[in-house]
């Protein structure tokens, strides 16, 4: 994360990230990480104290500093921070959908604070400058919602260090391990949250399908 943000930084003339953290993280802030890329830690008691002490932290950035955009991690958490400072300092908001997507019925339907945390989501995307998704297939459930197409940009998390990962997975001790001792010739990799919107068992059944086909 930090080799993205700073890259992200090289183009900016400013930038600042606040970062929920807890207390007992005990990390130093403000932390200049680059000539340009400044972290704050939030250091809350819980997450409802984190929250106001993001809010707390943005407030005083924004009138310290020209900034010209407002960035969110998420439409819930970070988003109803930044939607409160964008619209108070006139400052556009975007707003990244990277698995929190309060339009998803999927995600809604996880857990009771889902339930109760779509409706301020959708609020915060649909008063949002731009949205950036993390598919094609998010990007047409915020399109189907209503969200305007030229507000929605997608925009993959592709990891930066991709060639290191295969350089990685063609070392043949590593094959022999990740294969039980070579009792399985085949590797199918899955990344993600083991959560019910990422449908395991689709992958689980379309490898099964492909073995019967292609033994």
């Amino acid at each position: 994360s930090l080799q993205r943000l700073s890259e992200y930084s090289r183009h900016l003339a400013s930038y600042h990230v606040i970062v929920h953290s807890l207390r007992r993280h005990a990390l130093d802030t403000p932390r200049q990480v680059t000539p340009t890329l400044w972290a704050h830690a939030t250091g809350g008691r819980g997450v409802l104290h984190s929250w106001t002490r993001m809010l707390a932290q943005a407030r005083r950035l924004v009138r310290a500093h020209p900034f010209d955009l407002v960035q969110s991690q998420d439409p819930v958490f970070t988003g109803t921070v930044g939607d409160v400072i964008s619209h108070r300092g006139g400052l556009p908001h975007n707003v990244c959908v990277y698995g929190s997507n309060p339009f998803d019925p999927h995600w809604v339907r996880e857990s009771a604070w889902t339930r109760l945390a779509a409706p301020i989501g959708r609020r915060v995307l649909r008063r949002a400058a731009g949205v950036q998704a993390d598919g094609s297939r998010t990007q047409r459930a915020l399109l189907g919602a209503g969200l305007a197409e030229e507000a929605v940009a997608v925009k993959p998390m592709v990891p930066h260090d991709l060639d290191r990962f295969f350089d990685a997975i063609a070392d043949p001790s590593l094959r022999r391990e990740l294969s039980n001792g070579g009792r399985f010739d085949r590797l199918a990799l899955f990344v993600g949250r083991l959560a019910p919107q990422k449908d395991l068992p689709l992958l689980l059944d379309a490898a099964a399908s492909v073995r019967a086909r292609y033994p």
